[in-house]
């Protein structure tokens, strides 16, 4: 049961935009994680995903060349991870075979009998596409993902015995999650509630016939920047690393003219909620997060958000 990264670097032409752009259309279309459709550099059909993009900070008139980072992770056939709390064996995603109501399953819609163990299916949740014809660059690194370890309660004191040492009940420990798919709020006529679309990203839809619209909006909203804030969800930013202006106008899109065969409205943040809503939002993310929010104008706006100092 192994699972090893490997680290790619790629030289691009064309500048910051252009380079990424390209890359991103070349090695995740769609934006997902695509798999190697026949043997790859020794690694059998579909053990081997893209999973991530990256280049080093680069000012955006630059038109030089940039070296393209490409993360490629391999998984063996029996290889168990977890994305969120979904569980995946190898590439595939096991679900649990049960109804929304709870009723387990025994893999063929019917109720399991009692006393049988659970049953699991699998999915293949990823495309694939030929690696052989891609260019990776240089292979840079290549190592084994560490499995989970064991210790001894002696090990655990005796590294924490290392470091300066505290115990609390009030702990301030915080992690970033790996798993952040991006959300929009979306209105149309359909059901309110939650799902998610062919690329991953959260749809959290609101009917648009909803009493009282404009609350459930803005209630939406800072569930959002929440979400966001403690690393749950992605939304569109821009950052220089010390600052990051959050894009919460494209967070929300009105995709009722649809069904009459007319194309989403976007920017509509400033018509589907209060004059004065971004400087509330503003004022309730200050006093739940330790940051400073200034509130960004302009039917593109948004949030730029800074750490206190």
């Amino acid at each position: 049961m192994a699972s090893k990264k490997l680290h790619f670097q790629l030289t691009v032409d064309g500048g910051v935009m252009t380079a990424m752009t390209d890359c991103w259309e070349r090695f995740l279309p769609g934006g997902e994680p695509v798999l190697n459709s026949t043997v790859w550099r020794g690694f059998e059909a579909r053990s081997c995903g893209i999973t991530n993009l990256s280049c080093p900070p680069r000012s955006i008139d630059d038109v030089g060349p940039i070296q393209v980072n490409i993360e490629v992770t391999y998984r063996s056939p029996d290889h168990v991870s977890f994305v969120g709390r979904t569980k995946y064996i190898g590439w595939n995603a096991e679900v649990l075979d049960r109804r929304q109501d709870g009723t387990l399953l025994d893999g063929f819609g019917q109720p399991l009998a009692e006393g049988q163990p659970p049953v699991y299916l699998q999915f293949r949740m990823y495309k694939d596409i030929e690696f052989n014809d891609l260019d990776f660059g240089e292979l840079q690194t290549s190592d084994l993902v560490d499995e989970v370890s064991h210790l001894s309660e002696g090990d655990v004191m005796k590294e924490l015995k290392n470091g300066s040492f505290k115990c609390a009940v009030h702990s301030t420990f915080v992690a970033s999650r790996r798993h952040r798919p991006p959300a929009k709020i979306i209105l149309s006529s359909m059901e309110t509630g939650r799902c998610h679309d062919g690329c991953g990203t959260e749809i959290r839809n609101i009917n648009n016939k909803s009493e009282h619209l404009q609350q459930l909006v803005t209630d939406a909203l800072l569930e959002l920047m929440c979400d966001f804030i403690e690393g749950r969800v992605s939304i569109s930013t821009a950052s220089n690393g010390s600052a990051t202006f959050v894009q919460l106008s494209s967070s929300l899109v009105d995709c009722a003219p649809n069904e009459d065969g007319l194309d989403s409205i976007f920017d509509i943040l400033h018509l589907e909620t209060p004059r004065d809503f971004l400087d509330d939002l503003a004022r309730r993310l200050k006093s739940l997060y330790m940051i400073d929010v200034s509130v960004v104008d302009g039917e593109k706006g948004g949030l730029l958000i800074r750490h206190e100092n």
